[in-house]
């Protein structure tokens, strides 16, 4: 428990109080931008309306819900697999399976663009054999749900596994008893039980759909996303960019709403005690090496077409095709490990504040904290060009707004390791050292910050993986000339350097595959050997 039910609850320190308002009040300047930018300039009803706009709206709905239905049809049979059976190396194809989080779309993009194109790599492969003239079109919807469906699968994957672990396995044996087959137990028995962590994952993964930049700008399919950055770069219209974002927000909030009314309506049944009887593995018997070239198969989008097209043109591209590459990794580093350190400082009295303090206002400044989240990097970026354009043009396109915009959209991900740590901890540490004389500032640093140590680390890691591959944030703020791994894919990619692009993909991905193994190394997500 976070807190003592003996003992009454009180306002936390008028420090902490004063530092959480602050937070609270940056976290809202996105939401303050769009609403300025809906009564300023006018005309913003007929901007919603286009027709245009509604099938930016259509098209955007289409691919969020196809990547969310193909996430859940990929991530649960995964999960099972993984967790309840004797699959051979389950915890190297664990962790295998997780490491699309790792990859940029864009990344993703720029390797399925130049691999399955009309006339991409697989064409060159194919043309001598078939004499076929040009291989069916990728661009578009399909070459985009490819990539954002073997991207976000993991969601599901990972929270599936985690609700494997704690089903009851007396629930399927009651039903065995009573005569039901293996598959009638699953579909009856299991699958519901399953619920929210398939709802959970999927929302996660419509919720990346809608805010993601890279992989549909790089497929040509137009989404909300694509359009705002068009508007506001090619022609500087700011009020049909802010009014298209307006409608990706509310396209957020509708799918969040959905997801809550369907939690509501299914709400989930017992998972029973911690002496609740596990689940005995299944055994695939003859099917277990086809499960296995079954995950790789799944993994073959995702991991293995990145990194076999990214070594491909690494090797054909000319001399001085990573001129710059580690400057470009200095700078991502210098911004992404000094916006991770903001971001954990940011998200201390936050965690407090909830866990330690809970209070309506508390629980205003946690949904604060996650609106940045919830809005694309896009967004967030859009909101600061205009706040810092009018209020603060010194610090316009300088490292210090950007790490701020970094800051701005991660901070959840803090947050949520930090109120896992601070929760176990008993308070009545803290009421031993304060009756011993120690003030707040005291022995929090002393006693409650190292305990913290887990929650600060984990925090800062997925902060760090986050601000790497930040995409539309970077190139709206970063100043002129500071080039991170990201922009430049970005840029190379779009002027067609192949090879650089290669290079710098291949740097990206390797960098934030190590950050990510770590994180879950620190999480513990690889399943136990068992049975």
């Amino acid at each position: 428990m976070s807190r003592d039910p003996t003992i009454p609850p009180r306002p936390g320190p008028r420090l902490l109080r004063g530092a959480g308002l602050v937070v609270g009040a940056v976290c809202l300047l996105p939401l303050l931008y769009l609403a300025v930018r809906a009564v300023a300039g006018g005309g913003l009803a007929e901007v919603l309306l286009r027709e245009r706009s509604l099938g930016v709206a259509g098209r955007t709905f289409l691919l969020a819900g196809a990547v969310a239905a193909a996430s859940a049809g990929l991530g649960l049979p995964l999960a099972w697999l993984t967790s309840r059976t004797d699959l051979p190396a389950r915890r190297f194809l664990t962790g295998l399976l997780a490491l699309p989080l790792a990859v940029p779309s864009y990344v993703a993009g720029f390797a399925a663009a130049t691999a399955l194109g009309p006339r991409g790599l697989l064409y060159r492969l194919l043309e001598p054999v078939t004499g076929w003239e040009r291989l069916p079109e990728i661009y578009g919807f399909p070459g985009a749900f490819l990539v954002l469906a073997s991207l976000n699968y993991p969601y599901v994957f990972l929270a599936a596994r985690a609700r494997f672990a704690r089903l009851d396995g007396s629930l399927p044996d009651a039903a065995r008893v009573l005569g039901a087959g293996r598959w009638r137990r699953f579909s009856r028995v299991t699958l519901p039980l399953m619920g929210g962590a398939l709802l959970s994952g999927s929302l996660l993964a419509a919720l990346y759909t809608l805010s993601d930049f890279g992989a549909v700008s790089l497929m040509r399919y137009e989404t909300f996303t694509w359009a705002i950055y068009n508007a506001y770069r090619g022609s500087l219209d700011r009020h049909t960019a802010a009014g298209l974002a307006l409608l990706l927000v509310l396209a957020a909030l509708l799918v969040l709403a959905l997801a809550r009314r369907f939690e509501r309506a299914h709400a989930p049944a017992a998972f029973g005690s911690a002496r609740a009887r596990p689940l005995r593995p299944h055994r695939l018997g003859r099917w277990r090496w086809p499960a296995v070239f079954g995950c790789l198969l799944v993994l073959a989008p995702a991991l293995l077409l990145p990194v076999s097209v990214c070594l491909f043109w690494l090797f054909q591209a000319p001399a001085g095709a990573g001129v710059g590459l580690a400057s470009a990794l200095l700078r991502t580093g210098l911004a992404s490990g000094t916006a991770a350190a903001v971001t954990v400082a940011l998200a201390i009295p936050v965690a407090f504040l909830a866990v330690r303090f809970p209070s309506r206002g508390s629980a205003a400044l946690k949904v604060a904290v996650h609106i940045g989240f919830g809005l694309p990097g896009l967004v967030v970026g859009l909101s600061l060009v205009y706040f810092s354009v009018q209020l603060a043009p010194f610090v316009y396109q300088t490292l210090g707004l950007l790490i701020f915009a970094y800051a701005l959209h991660a901070l959840p991900q803090a947050v949520a390791p930090l109120e896992g740590t601070l929760a176990p901890i008993s308070p009545r540490i803290d009421d031993a050292a304060r009756t011993l004389g120690a003030g707040w500032i005291r022995r929090h640093l002393a006693i409650t910050l190292p305990l913290l140590r887990p929650g600060l680390a984990a925090g800062a890691a997925l902060v760090f993986l986050t601000c790497v591959k930040e995409l539309p944030a970077t190139l709206m703020l970063a100043p002129t000339g500071f080039r991170t791994l990201a922009t430049t894919v970005w840029n190379a990619a779009e002027n067609v350097e192949l090879g650089r692009a290669a290079a710098a993909s291949l740097l990206l991905l390797f960098s934030s595959g190590v950050v990510l193994v770590a994180v879950l190394r620190a999480s513990g997500p690889l399943p136990a050997r068992s049975g």
